[in-house]
């Protein structure tokens, strides 16, 4: 984008919109980059309407370098059945690196982060009067 910013002369709309991406370098591999990009955003994660009937399961992990989360609901007559046949919705999914000290610290550490993290953006969704399932793998 400087390319076309300083071949504009600025950075405002009305400038941008007047410069041919081909006259800065703009050819075939960027254009097959940006089909590719749409292709994938087509087959890009559906999110779901909250529903409060349904049953809200909470999962996160996290490893050394990274955290992440995913919130989805069920039916609530599918918090008996094993894991594979639960039709889940997602509602929400998050992620974070860990950096600074927080790299050093225990992985039981890093696992609670992902949890405490995941409640705190997720409130909103989480303050339910039958609460959540969460589910992580550590003990």
């Amino acid at each position: 984008m400087e390319r076309v910013y300083e071949r504009a002369g600025g950075r405002k709309k009305q400038q941008v919109r007047s410069i041919k991406l081909s006259d800065v370098g703009w050819g075939d591999n960027e254009v097959a980059c940006l089909d590719r990009g749409k292709e994938a955003l087509q087959h890009a994660l559906l999110l779901a309407h909250p529903d409060p009937e349904k049953q809200l399961s909470v999962y996160t992990d996290a490893s050394d370098e990274h955290w992440g989360a995913a919130i989805t609901q069920i039916p609530r007559d599918h918090t008996n059945r094993p894991l594979s046949e639960q039709e889940h919705q997602p509602l929400m999914m998050l992620s974070g690196s860990f950096s600074g000290a927080a790299k050093r610290w225990a992985i039981v550490e890093k696992e609670a982060y992902a949890i405490v993290e995941t409640c705190r953006h997720a409130d909103y969704l989480l303050h339910r009067q039958d609460g959540f399932a969460l589910f992580t793998d550590h003990r």
